[in-house]
């Protein structure tokens, strides 16, 4: 169980994951982390690493990420990587907005502050948050054609631009998503914003709790596979 796990399982069981369906969470921060949740089960797999959307290939040859691979959607779309791409359009003269908001200190662009200036009018800045949303877009679409979920909830400090990033997920969902009716697979942002972590901390607490009290339960319902 890590922290994005952790948050999977805090939404599935107090925010929007309480109607039972499956469900993808993606944690959108410094780095992209994921939980998977199937039949009503958080799964972790043999070595606790499923839901790790963050590190499938999205450019075979790109960037590299921290994990030795390249091209891992976590280069493409994670806090640092945007505010990357905004630090570059700062450079070039290209986010006059920025410039005035980071006092022109390039290592002071934050996604929120890119969401500022793309919400002031500036399109190359509305360009770099709408390309790294399309990347998250692509990443969720294999997964969603892989698990066949039909919720999918995003969390993370990167949650907050909103519908600057679930409009071109939604989108890339709907073109990507070929093999059965993408449609009815709803993407929002977490419920619980930054309190996922804690009450998948209390979820978790819980069932470990009940599992020592009632050991019939360890093996029938709790919701951790």
């Amino acid at each position: 169980m890590n922290d994005a796990r952790i948050a999977a399982l805090g939404e599935f069981t107090y925010g929007s994951g309480q109607a039972g369906e499956d469900m993808l969470f993606v944690t959108v921060g410094t780095g992209i982390g994921g939980g998977l949740v199937l039949d009503g089960r958080l799964r972790l797999g043999a070595i606790g690493a499923a839901g790790e959307i963050g590190h499938h290939t999205i450019l075979p040859d790109g960037p590299p990420c921290s994990c030795g691979a390249n091209g891992c959607l976590e280069t493409l779309v994670s806090g640092p990587a945007l505010a990357r791409a905004g630090s570059a359009l700062m450079m070039q003269g290209l986010a006059p907005r920025l410039s005035e908001l980071t006092q022109g200190d390039p290592a002071k662009v934050t996604a929120t502050l890119m969401a500022s200036a793309a919400l002031c009018g500036y399109q190359a800045v509305a360009a770099a948050i709408e390309s790294a949303a399309k990347y998250l877009g692509i990443g969720i679409a294999n997964a969603v054609s892989v698990t066949a979920v039909r919720r999918v909830v995003i969390g993370g400090g990167l949650s907050s631009l909103g519908e600057m990033l679930l409009e071109p997920v939604r989108r890339e969902l709907l073109r990507r998503v070929r093999m059965f009716p993408a449609e009815f697979v709803t993407i929002r942002i977490s419920a619980l914003g930054e309190k996922c972590g804690a009450l998948g901390g209390v979820a978790l607490a819980a069932q470990q709790f009940d599992s020592n009290a009632n050991p019939e339960f360890a093996r029938t319902d709790q919701a951790l596979a």
